[in-house]
């Protein structure tokens, strides 16, 4: 069987399914496919993915800004070389002079006070003209391995907590931290509330901001700038009576023979540089993190050991708890830190401060700026929830919507179909309501005179039966109910007792008719007739064959539903497709034999 055979065949035993559900079905396929199709383009979209790429883009964006900007306010605090220069040559003029010695400017105050009265005015004139919070020069000749740890540093160290503001004519927004009673005298300033005439020496393992410089270029032959000595502090410290902490960039004073005398050195508040690194252009809500860091490691390892300098933001907290150390992990390509039990994406800028070859070049300042991941990707969670939403509330307003509307078409249909039914049970003639549906109402219309058609053509053939010069008789079987029409006097006319024609069934006439056949001399047999041709009841008699005898009188009829004359209507089998539109009956005359309606008589 081919393909197209196979579909017409299946198509024409598929089945019956209500209307209502065919609506249904068809609407909640078409929403189904509409949805697939709106999930699998955001899918491949990935709005999601590229919503959180987007996040991080703009965290790296603000943090290589900021680095930008730190690394030259860095820069510019660590160009020493003019200050240098000149507490050098007013050095080596009062080693000419004979004015300090330095054999001895190392071992007290007093002995360096003549150059540090010279080179003060000259602090003040750098602590200005740079972004720092303080300055400071220290006096040492000798070898720092053999200083004994505690002894006096003769020293200067001035500071500014507010260097951006404007500076005072009169120097009142000065303080002296360290220096000798002639300095402050000398220089008019009010000094601090942990001010002391000199430095302690805490030793070279301590880290101080300036023995490592120091002992560096002192143990140096090769003895190069003071410049390429430089260093930044690896780690914050504080003021001996002050609580305020500090990071430090320090380099050696060298004399043009090479004889190292002591350090020159800025100091940044950590309070101060916070207010550099404004966290708040990380996150919208101020809910992200800005971290000042320094590191050894390699910027392309896996995971970077970084110090905590300075830092400001939502998580910035873990510096005043103390937490001196962090690492930060790398994960296809990412970084990513973890910070109060939270993790979160990291943008890491390299400052770069050292030249190459400097001694202190391994040492590496980084900016970090991180926002929690459950933060910075809020809201591609939130895309990504109103999407599910809208895609669930589409399926859940189109399975309602399709439920309504298969609803509101099914419903004139079914009107009909139960309009109908209502009329079957009680035998009457259907009255079809309005539908408003152009179609239904026209089909119904259709039926109605089709009905019509029929019960004037009933009633026009009834009125022919009573006509009739003969007294008639018939039956109805419809197979597709099971049911059994017969007319009042068909039993008696073929001589059988009366039977209850609303209690038979296709199955029991047939039987029943069957018996009445093979018993024929059981019923009634008029002595005058001629033999008859018997014929099945329901337009399926067959004809005996001409010449043979049967003692009954025939009665003939036809049926509705499938028979071997066409489906629904019963035939004539002497005529095939000739349909047979009622029975035949007996006589009324009992000497004239009974003719079956629609067969030509025989002639005698």
């Amino acid at each position: 069987m081919k393909p197209a055979e196979k579909y017409r065949a299946w198509k024409a035993h598929r089945p019956e399914k209500p209307i209502f559900r065919t609506i249904l079905f068809s609407m909640m396929a078409v929403l189904l496919a509409e949805v697939i199709l709106l999930s699998t383009g955001i899918g491949l979209t990935n709005v999601s993915g590229r919503l959180n790429q987007n996040a991080k883009q703009i965290v790296n964006m603000q943090v290589r800004n900021r680095a930008s900007y730190l690394q030259d306010m860095l820069i510019k605090a660590q160009e020493l070389t003019d200050i240098s220069t000149t507490i050098n040559n007013l050095t080596q003029q009062m080693l000419q002079d004979g004015t300090i010695s330095l054999d001895t400017m190392d071992q007290s105050s007093e002995a360096a006070d003549p150059l540090m009265e010279a080179a003060a005015p000259y602090l003040v004139s750098a602590l200005r003209a740079r972004p720092v919070t303080g300055i400071f020069l220290v006096i040492n000749t000798h070898d720092l391995a053999e200083k004994k740890v505690g002894s006096p540093m003769p020293s200067v160290y001035l500071r500014d907590l507010d260097p951006d503001a404007r500076p005072s004519e009169r120097k009142a927004d000065l303080m002296i931290e360290r220096s000798s009673a002639a300095v402050v005298k000398k220089l008019g300033i009010t000094t601090d509330k942990s001010w002391s005439t000199a430095l302690s020496y805490r030793g070279l393992t301590s880290g101080g901001f300036a023995c490592t410089v120091f002992q560096t270029a002192w143990e140096d032959d090769e003895k190069l700038d003071a410049a390429d000595y430089g260093r930044w502090l690896t780690q914050t410290y504080k003021l001996t009576g002050d609580e305020r902490t500090a990071i430090a960039y320090s380099q050696p004073l060298i004399l043009p023979d090479g004889t190292v005398y002591g350090v020159i050195g800025v100091e940044i508040l950590t309070s101060y540089l916070e207010t550099k690194m404004p966290y708040q252009e990380l996150q919208d809500g101020g809910q992200g993190t800005y971290l000042l860091v320094s590191t050894t490691s390699g910027l392309s390892d896996p995971e970077l050991f970084l110090t905590l300098m300075a830092g400001d933001g939502l998580d910035a907290n873990v510096i005043d708890a103390g937490v001196e150390k962090i690492t930060c992990r790398q994960t296809d390509g990412e970084r990513w830190l973890t910070l109060n039990n939270e993790t979160g994406y990291a943008a890491v800028q390299n400052l770069d401060l050292y030249s190459r070859n400097a001694p202190f070049s391994n040492e590496k300042w980084l900016l970090v700026g991180t926002v929690r991941s459950s933060i910075l990707f809020r809201f591609a969670r939130t895309v990504q929830q109103v999407i599910t939403s809208a895609v669930l509330l589409t399926l859940l307003l189109g399975a309602v919507s399709s439920l309504l509307v298969s609803r509101g078409l099914a419903r004139p249909a079914e009107q009909l179909y139960c309009e109908v039914l209502a009329a079957n049970g009680k035998q009457t003639f259907p009255k079809f309501s309005h539908t408003g549906i152009r179609e239904l109402d026209r089909f119904a219309e259709a039926i109605t005179q089709l009905n019509s058609s029929l019960v004037t053509n009933s009633t026009k053939f009834l009125r022919i039966m009573d006509m009739a010069s003969v007294e008639l008789g018939g039956y109805e079987l419809r197979y597709d109910t099971g049911s059994v029409y017969v007319t009042k006097n068909f039993f008696a006319l073929l001589g059988a007792p009366e039977v209850d024609g609303s209690s038979l069934t296709v199955r029991t006439f047939g039987e029943l008719l069957e018996h009445i056949q093979k018993h024929p001399d059981s019923y009634y047999r008029h002595p005058a007739g001629p033999p008859l041709h018997r014929q099945r009841g329901g337009g399926q008699g067959a004809d005996r064959g001409a010449g043979r005898p049967h003692p009954l009188y025939h009665a003939a009829g036809h049926h509705r539903g499938p028979g071997a004359g066409g489906s629904g209507r019963g035939c004539d089998r002497r005529y095939p497709g000739a349909p047979a539109h009622r029975a035949g009956a007996r006589l009324r005359r009992p000497h004239r034999p009974v003719q079956p309606a629609g067969i030509p008589p025989r002639e005698s």
